[in-house]
C-alpha cells in the first residue's frame, strides 16, 4: 500500500492538479483509496485540514486517513532517536523537533510499521542541516519511497479531458475548417 504525505494532497490543489480543473487527480486518490492501494494517517489530515480549500474534501474521504496505532507508536520510538542524532550531524535541533512533532516522523514510522510504501513530493537531501526530509528517514530504515507520479504511472490511472471538453473542440476544429474553405 502507499501512504500518501501532506504535500500529495497540497501540492497537487497548489500546483499541479487544482481540484476545479482536475477532478480526476482526487476521484483517482478516493478510488485507489476504495480499492486499497492508498492511504494516509490522521496527522497528515490535520496538516491539510488547516487549508481550507481542502476541509469539505476531506471530510467526504475521511476514511482514508488511518489513525495510528500502537505498532506505529513503537516504530516511532526509533524514529525519533535517529532524528535526534542528526542534531549531532549538525541538522537545526528546531528543525529536527519539526520533523517529529509533526506528521512526517509518524509516516515514517507507519510504512516501517506496517511494511508499507511513502508517497511524497519531498527529495532526499541526507547532507541538508535545515530539516530532515521525507526520503533520508525512509532510506535510514529501508521504507520505500516514490514520487507522486511514479505512483499514478504504477497504477496506470489516466488523466482524460471530459466528453463536454472533446466535444467543443471537435466543434470549434470543424469550426475553423469551415472558415478555411470559406478564405479559399
Amino acid at each position: 500500500m502507499f501512504i500518501l504525505d501532506s504535500d500529495v494532497f497540497l501540492a497537487a490543489k497548489n500546483v499541479h492538479y487544482p481540484q476545479d480543473t482536475m477532478p480526476g487527480y482526487w476521484e483517482w486518490i478516493v478510488r485507489s483509496w476504495h480499492a486499497g492501494l492508498v492511504a494516509s494517517i490522521v496527522p497528515v489530515m490535520k496538516e491539510i485540514v488547516v487549508d481550507g480549500e481542502l476541509s469539505g474534501w476531506v471530510k467526504q474521504n475521511a476514511g482514508l486517513f488511518t489513525h495510528i496505532d500502537a505498532a506505529t507508536l513503537q516504530a516511532q520510538r526509533g524514529v525519533s532517536k535517529w532524528a535526534m542524532t542528526r542534531v549531532h550531524e549538525g541538522v537545526k535541533s528546531d528543525k529536527v523537533d519539526e520533523f517529529l512533532d509533526g506528521a512526517d516522523s509518524l509516516l515514517v514510522a507507519f510504512c516501517l510499521a506496517h511494511g508499507h510504501q511513502l508517497v511524497t513530493y519531498e527529495q532526499s537531501a541526507p547532507e541538508a542541516k535545515n530539516g530532515i526530509k521525507l526520503p533520508d528517514a525512509c532510506a535510514n530504515f529501508g521504507v520505500e519511497y516514490k514520487r507522486p507520479h511514479q505512483v499514478f504511472r504504477d497504477s496506470l490511472a489516466m488523466l482524460v479531458l471530459s466528453p463536454q471538453l472533446r466535444d467543443k473542440e471537435k466543434r470549434e476544429s470543424s469550426d475553423q475548417s469551415d472558415n478555411d474553405k470559406d478564405l479559399e
